[in-house]
């Protein structure tokens, strides 16, 4: 439908048949159709130059549903700032609202059947539901249509001012409930972000070619305090500048330019300089513009330093710096933080608070995206997880979450690609990671201990060689005698195979009842010469009467087992248990390498009592011992045990029996009995647990002194919060 515009006669097409208003592209004048005709609402102003990656009539895909953006509007933000609101025709014929801020986009569509609260009822911060799903207030205020080109599916006059609430569910999820002037009811607008991409645009034409041709960046203008240039990185979204010559804050919306306040030029000039380029986690950043706030905390101000960063892709970013830490701040949606007493949670991460005070505007360099005034006051509240901080910054109408990372100096400058030369930090910053480099050395060393550790527990061979039980008599006469008809008895090298023990004749007594050249665990109870197997053969005695004499000294039996075999590589391990029961038994035990005569000798002394005194058990010493050696070389071996115990009057004699795997372990009967047995077991390539446990102890040293270091480190980060009850974490 082609019509005459009423304000300079030119032709005006409305493409829809439901759209209301056609802004004349030649005067601007917003001409609604009505049932008398057409009449002209007023004239728009000229849009302001937005870079904006969507078109006039440009087309995409919303799923598997086609549309045309088919109109346009900008609205002007209370606090000065403009942004953009597009109209979509969808193949279905339903209309849909796309919101631009900020380099965001949010696709609504209106939803008639949703009564919303009145906003009233909806300060920043509040949630209520709508649609039956959680929403959270981010934004309250008045809006005014300033300006719009194509078609508008609704009556638009212009600056028409009506009162509005965003929200946000925190997963994607944006809604808006428009309360107009008062007059009629609210309309809800619910939606999701998408993106460009995302949308599939193509085609379409600039909505004002002249104005939105102005570059991105360096917008020239002339400062109405001094007349030097004003330079503007970001002209389609800046909205005050300062002025590098006379300080002078001016605003620069729409370009109309006033002077808003003349600032100190004596304060701090920012250590990284405006028109940096610098590239972090969102890509590369401009920086712009450069703030001193400082946050009052009880009766001071603490001073602290905001660098502006934008790119037209990407909006607006933050570089913070405080105390010389260093941190790059993105937006955070309304909805997707929930807090609970001290504790806000966001993307499943704990974070405690630990900063609520207000925040102050002190000085301002370059261009902001707000109409900016020093001395401005807001409540600001921090949240740490290091090395990240969640932090909500809450006006009369707004409030707004943002998520810092914390950097080092040496990550600010390989950001900016050169050395910035930036202050030292002084003290922790409230987000500061403790320094891992200790930390992690020491926990690397402990993950390789015990994963070796736990290898070799799993692998090692643990095999048993031998298993001996050998019976000790009261008295030495006690002892069975040898018969005189057998002669000498034979070597160990000679033993007849299948023979578990014999007696060495060279550790009989001698005429003076001492042990021979065996040393004998006599009254001295120590081993003597060790008495290799080689020296028992070479001086064969003949064997003892059982009617001979004995003397008060101990008569030392000694006793081999029969010949075993031993791997190279593994450490042998010995298990002894002695049957005492309030007694004592001593044992000195040789390890004999049947081919080479090399001996490994050690002894055991073991004892165990108990009782009773005043109705209480007690007990003391143990009825067991052990021995480990280390690996000993591959071959045939025997073992040679001498042996006294405290139930001997005038000394001991030892019978024993092999019951290795080999053989007489295996329900064979012990050759004698007594007093007193000993139980001996062998095993080869056992897990020396004690070693273990003595290394790992070694290793939490380390972890000690960096425990406590990281407890004074965290006390001295909690002595910058003006809240209680952090350090304990």
């Amino acid at each position: 439908m082609i019509v005459t515009c009423p304000t300079c006669g030119a032709e005006v097409e409305f493409r829809f048949d439901d759209s209301f208003v056609r802004v004349c592209d030649h005067c601007r004048a917003g001409v609604v159709r009505t049932d008398r005709g057409v009449e002209t609402l007023g004239q728009f102003a000229d849009l302001a130059p937005i870079e904006s990656p969507l078109r006039l009539f440009a087309e995409g895909r919303y799923g598997s549903t086609g549309f045309q953006l088919i109109g346009m509007a900008q609205l002007r933000h209370p606090a000065g700032g403009v942004w953009q609101e597009w109209y979509a025709k969808l193949d279905t014929g339903v209309w849909a609202w796309l919101s631009e801020a900020q380099g965001r986009l949010y696709l609504t569509f209106e939803r008639a059947e949703i009564t919303p609260p009145s906003i009233a009822m909806l300060p920043p911060g509040a949630r209520t539901e709508l649609a039956g799903a959680p929403f959270t207030v981010a934004e309250r205020g008045t809006a005014t249509y300033v300006a719009a080109r194509g078609e508008i599916p609704y009556r638009l006059a212009p600056d028409t001012q009506f009162q509005f609430v965003d929200l946000a569910d925190g997963h994607g999820g944006f809604a808006t409930i428009d309360y107009g002037d008062g007059g009629a009811p609210p309309t809800v607008y619910l939606g999701v972000q998408v993106t460009p991409q995302g949308l599939a645009l193509t085609g379409g034409e600039p909505v004002e070619p002249p104005a939105l041709a102005a570059p991105a960046a360096g917008a020239k203008l002339a400062c109405p305090n001094c007349h030097g240039a004003l330079e503007l990185r970001a002209p389609g979204a800046t909205l005050s500048v300062v002025c590098p010559y006379c300080s002078a804050l001016v605003d620069v919306s729409h370009g109309r330019l006033a002077v808003l306040a003349r600032l100190d030029a004596r304060r701090t000039r920012p250590a990284i300089a405006l028109g940096s380029k610098g590239t972090f986690s969102d890509g590369e950043l401009t920086v712009v513009g450069f703030v001193i706030r400082s946050a009052g905390i009880d009766g001071a101000w603490y001073r602290f330093e905001e660098y502006l960063l934008y790119a037209p892709a990407v909006g607006y970013r933050w570089l913070v710096s405080s105390d010389g830490h260093w941190s790059y701040v993105q937006p955070v949606a309304a909805g997707a933080v929930t807090t609970r007493l001290a504790i806000a949670t966001y993307g499943g991460v704990r974070f405690k608070r630990f900063q609520d005070c207000p925040l102050r505007v002190d000085h301002v360099v370059g261009e902001l995206y707000w109409r900016v005034q020093v001395g401005e006051i807001v409540r600001g509240t921090d949240f740490i997880a290091p090395p990240a901080m969640l932090s909500v910054e809450t006006s009369r109408d707004e409030q707004t979450w943002s998520l810092s990372t914390y950097l080092t100096r040496r990550e600010v400058d390989r950001a900016f690609g050169k050395p910035l030369k930036l202050p030292r930090p002084t003290g922790v910053g409230a987000n500061q990671p403790y320094p891992a480099g200790v930390g992690r050395v020491a926990t690397l060393a402990l993950g390789a201990f015990l994963a070796v550790g736990f290898a070799r527990c799993a692998t090692a061979p643990d095999e048993r060689k031998l298993a001996a039980t050998f019976a000790f008599p009261a008295t030495a006469a006690a002892a069975p005698a040898v018969d005189p008809t057998i002669g000498n008895v034979p070597a160990p090298d000679s033993v007849p195979q299948g023979s578990d023990l014999f007696r060495d004749p060279a550790a009989g007594s001698g005429s003076d009842g001492s042990a021979g050249s065996a040393g004998s665990a006599g009254s001295a109870g120590s081993a003597g010469s060790a008495g290799s197997a080689g020296s028992a053969a070479a001086a064969p005695t003949a064997p003892t009467s059982p009617t001979s004499p004995t003397t008060s000294d101990p008569a030392g039996t000694v006793l081999f087992t029969r010949k075993f075999t031993l791997d190279a590589g593994h450490n042998v391990a010995f298990k002894l248990h002695a049957d005492v029961r309030n007694n004592w038994a001593y044992a000195v035990l040789d390890l004999i390498n049947d081919d080479t005569g090399a001996t490994v000798s050690f002894d055991a002394n073991i004892e165990y009592y108990y009782g009773s005194d005043g109705g209480e058990s007690w007990t003391e010493g143990s009825a067991d011992a052990s021995e480990v050696i280390g690996p000993v070389p591959a071959g045939n071996y025997v073992l040679r045990v001498e042996a006294i115990h405290g139930a001997g009057a005038s000394g001991t004699s030892a019978l024993g029996v092999d019951a290795s795997p080999q053989g007489a372990s295996q329900g064979s009967d012990v050759y004698g009995h007594g007093d007193v047995t000993l139980d001996v077991e062998i095993r080869q390539g056992v897990f020396r647990w004690t070693w273990f446990w003595i290394f790992l102890g070694v290793l939490g040293v380390p972890f000690l002194v960096v425990g406590w270091h990281a407890i004074a480190f965290n006390k001295r980060r909690w002595s910058n919060s003006n809240l209680n009850g952090g350090s304990d974490d």
